[in-house]
């Protein structure tokens, strides 16, 4: 009998400590040393709404004015209207005879004046600019990118004119008496058959700065005056050349003649005076 008790009591304090020892080997894995769950989470999904594209136009002269227009809209403007800053349009028809038309600001795409119109630039900017028939432009401000005259129109730069490009197809007249005054290239062109070779193509310059001067091949009678030369090449009465100088300010100027077989017609004026 109790050679029973002892067996019975070494088998329950056996069980008690296998009990204890599972439990302290449960609370290691619990502890500090426990493998930590790896959570996996979904990707956040970003919902955004799609942007549009839009077709931009170039800026003008550089600058950072750009947007897109229909150039079927066209706005047209007659005698003693004006643009100020905050106007924007696409296309500008100026019409109407003798018509006064002063642009002190805003943005302008393309401006197309017709028939015995002035145009007053005082500030703003242009992209494009087309001018026909016996018109008449001003330009003492802004920026201008291209104008193209067709016919018998006049060109003045005054005061702080910038503009990139000047095409001539006719007898334009042009006139730049300041040196603040900034053109990049004037250019003629009479081989389309526009301009008769018996009108008088005038380019008066009295300052400015220029960088190129192409006579094609234009009758082109022009006046110089206020400069010293510097350099001057000629290819014959039939040939080709070029004409370098300073203007009283400092700034240099070229003037090329780029069509060998008409540089005959091309006369200067007061290349001995300074």
């Amino acid at each position: 009998m109790n050679r029973l008790k002892i067996v019975f009591s070494s088998l329950f304090y056996c069980v008690i400590a296998v009990l204890v020892y599972a439990g302290s080997g449960c609370a290691q894995k619990t502890g500090a040393n426990a493998a930590i769950p790896t959570v996996v989470l979904a990707p956040t999904v970003s919902r955004t709404q799609a942007s549009v594209k839009s077709v931009t136009e170039e800026p003008v002269m550089g600058s950072d004015v750009g947007r897109s227009f229909d150039r079927t809209m066209v706005t047209t403007l007659t005698d003693n209207a004006s643009i100020a800053e905050g106007d924007d349009y696409g296309v500008v028809r100026v019409r109407g005879h003798h018509a006064t038309v002063t642009i002190t600001g805003g943005v302008i795409h393309e401006l197309i004046v017709e028939d015995t119109n002035k145009i007053i630039l005082e500030g703003g900017m242009i992209k494009e600019m087309y001018i026909y028939d016996h018109c008449r432009v001003v330009i003492s401000g802004g920026r201008v990118g291209t104008v193209s005259g067709y016919g018998e129109n006049t060109v003045t730069f005054k005061e702080k004119a910038e503009i990139e490009t000047l095409h001539s197809y006719g007898a334009t007249q042009i006139i730049v008496d300041s040196n603040d005054a900034s053109i990049g290239t004037i250019q003629y062109f009479t081989k389309c058959g526009c301009v008769d070779q018996s009108q008088n193509v005038q380019l008066k310059l009295a300052g400015g700065r220029f960088g190129h001067i192409g006579t094609g091949s234009s009758e082109v009678l022009i006046h110089l005056t206020g400069y010293s030369l510097s350099k001057s090449a000629y290819g014959g009465d039939h040939g080709f050349g070029e004409v370098r100088g300073r203007w009283k300010d400092g700034a240099e100027f070229s003037i090329h003649f780029t069509d060998k077989s008409t540089f005959g017609h091309t006369h200067l004026l007061d290349l001995n005076s300074k």
